[in-house]
């Protein structure tokens, strides 16, 4: 007779947690189901004997440099002696990175000053000790909040900058904000700019 054979875990676990896996194999039978299920995750095999269909077993997520993707397999082989055939199951899992480990500066250009009711251009660039800076920047002025997606550590907005009766000054920040499976740490900047009067 066919069996079937699934997977249940969660959908993703932290570095160096616990995960539980539970594998059960039916079939269209009501009758008890043994015989021994072998499963592998990441390198590591537990096989256990199995008298009604199910099996649970544990292991530890791996340590990652980032949020990395895995399969969990389950292999069912029934008793010589029984009437069910074998069968298979896999599930993904997802280990998460839970420390950034690579610092990332955020750097703004933008004029020194601007006449009030004029535009103006801010470039921010966020760099790394290595490779490609990817995530989200958030870029403020006078209130107005601007965010861009990055995939390459750079990015340009423009404001407007408000009339005034008198020269005044005004902040720009920068907030980079790094994607999920990201090795870089959030960083932030910020620049005065004078507003002067017409």
């Amino acid at each position: 007779m066919n069996t079937a054979t699934s997977v249940s875990a969660p959908s993703s676990a932290n570095e160096g947690s616990t995960i539980t896996v539970k594998v059960t194999t039916a079939s269209g039978n009501a009758a008890a189901i043994a015989g021994s299920t072998k499963v592998t995750f990441a390198g590591q095999t537990v096989t256990r004997s199995v008298s009604n269909g199910s099996a649970s077993v544990s292991f530890k997520a791996p340590s990652v440099s980032k949020n990395t993707k895995y399969t969990i397999s389950a292999s069912f082989t029934a008793a010589t002696d029984s009437v069910y055939k074998n069968s298979s199951g896999s599930k993904s899992i997802t280990v998460v990175n839970t420390t950034a480990t690579k610092k990332s500066t955020t750097s703004i250009s933008a004029p020194g000053s601007v006449k009030g009711g004029k535009s103006f251009t801010v470039k921010v660039k966020t760099s790394g000790s290595s490779g490609k800076v990817a995530g989200t920047i958030k870029i403020k002025f006078n209130g107005k909040t601007i965010t861009k997606s990055i995939s390459n550590g750079s990015t340009s907005v423009s404001f407007k900058a408000p009339k005034v009766k008198k020269n005044k000054k005004y902040s720009i920040s920068a907030t980079y904000t790094p994607k999920k499976d990201s090795v870089y740490k959030a960083s932030s900047k910020s620049k005065s700019i004078t507003v002067k009067k017409k």
